[in-house]
């Protein structure tokens, strides 16, 4: 066995490893669920972007295809928090119709423990609200 190959293999299992905490740790780590009052309601059109693949002034062979890239609808509240902080929560199609502005919303922060990544996200629907432990 050579030292170099022992040397990769570590490498590339502590690479695997790092890899499989990161994910574990995003996605079994529970949701904190916050309150806040909607201060603003933002919607965002779908748009589709495409290019061709020519390079100008270069040496190199432009293919004959085209790139392209699509973005979706996006449904967004500006909240302010209990807290004191405004924060962009995206919601989904059906809730952000019926919320106006003023009213109450319950979203949920999803924050790995060890990394600490944190996203936001509206589903009032999957709260129980005998069960809700609002965090302050």
């Amino acid at each position: 066995m050579n030292i170099t190959t022992l040397i990769k293999g570590i490498f590339l299992f502590a690479l695997l490893f790092i890899v499989c905490f990161f994910a574990y740790d995003q996605i079994f780590s529970p949701p904190k669920i916050h309150r806040g009052v909607v201060v603003d309601k933002l919607f965002i059109p779908d748009h589709t972007v495409a290019g061709s693949n020519s390079v100008t002034y270069t040496n190199h062979r432009a293919y004959k295809y085209i790139v392209h890239t699509q973005k979706y609808h996006q449904w967004i509240a500006i909240v302010k928090a209990d807290d004191g902080d405004t924060i962009k929560v995206h919601c989904k199609s059906s809730h952000f119709q019926q919320t106006s502005i003023g009213d109450t919303l319950l979203f949920k922060e999803y924050k790995g423990k060890v990394f600490g990544i944190d996203y936001l996200a509206h589903s009032e629907e999957d709260t129980v609200k005998s069960d809700l432990h609002v965090l302050r």
